[in-house]
């Protein structure tokens, strides 16, 4: 893994992420360059940003398009889902056209809820699907379609759990989000909460750089993936 160094945000270092002190951690320990940049065009050429999904690509050059329910895991939705330009009550609501254009929200809320600058955000595209309830949520950050570490991120108890084998590309890199929910036929399923490529992915495992290597050979060779434009293969 070759990497000519780490970029992160200024708008980062106030509150420093799990995901730049993890990085920054095994950058220091491997002698590796790593800065705190104001402005996205003073960022080296080859460098790999760290940080929130719009820093990430305006150093890309252009938005990726989420794909948060990828084909080959269509058996592991459990629930209707449908790219559309219309909210059909009531369902849960993602933007279809840039990452964390919002956050996901279930509807119909209540319009008197939101100011004005909230109902301009919440303009088509969409994906929208049937509304389920996700109890635990665990994070699997894969590399070359395997998955190298999951962790827990939501739920009252850590849960121990057996992932079940996933038909993952083996030229697929990302991370996976999946949980214990009720169908909308109130059946208990694993099923896949969605799916994110592999740049702003978080990070919720521990700082032992043996955990830490792994996870930034995703960020690294992930980055060199997406610019080659490999998300959109996955449609």
């Amino acid at each position: 893994m070759i990497c000519p160094g780490f970029a992160f945000s200024k708008k980062e270092f106030e509150w420093q992420s799990k995901e730049v002190q993890a990085v920054a951690l095994y950058a220091n320990f491997n002698k590796i360059p790593f800065k705190f940049f104001e402005n996205p065009s003073e960022v080296p050429k080859d460098w790999i940003p760290v940080g929130p999904v719009d820093w990430c690509e305006e150093i890309l050059g252009y938005t990726v398009k989420p794909n948060y329910y990828p084909s080959f895991l269509k058996d592991y939705l459990f629930r209707k889902v449908i790219e559309t330009n219309y909210i059909v009550n009531p369902c849960f609501v993602k933007p279809a056209d840039k990452h964390k254009r919002f956050n996901g929200v279930k509807f119909p809320i209540e319009e008197t809820d939101l100011s004005e600058e909230d109902l301009k955000l919440y303009s088509p595209p969409y994906y929208c699907s049937e509304l389920v309830s996700f109890d635990c949520e665990w994070r699997c950050y894969i590399h070359k379609g395997m998955i190298i570490r999951c962790y827990q991120y939501k739920g009252m108890e850590e849960l121990h759990i057996n992932m079940p084998d996933l038909p993952i590309p083996n030229d697929w890199y990302g991370t996976l989000d999946f949980g214990l929910m009720f169908d909308p036929q109130r059946q208990l399923r694993f099923g896949l909460v969605e799916a994110h490529p592999p740049y702003a992915i978080g990070w919720y495992g521990n700082m032992s750089l043996t955990n830490i290597s792994s996870y930034v050979s995703l960020l690294v060779e992930g980055w060199n993936w997406i610019k080659n434009g490999n998300w959109e293969k996955f449609r």
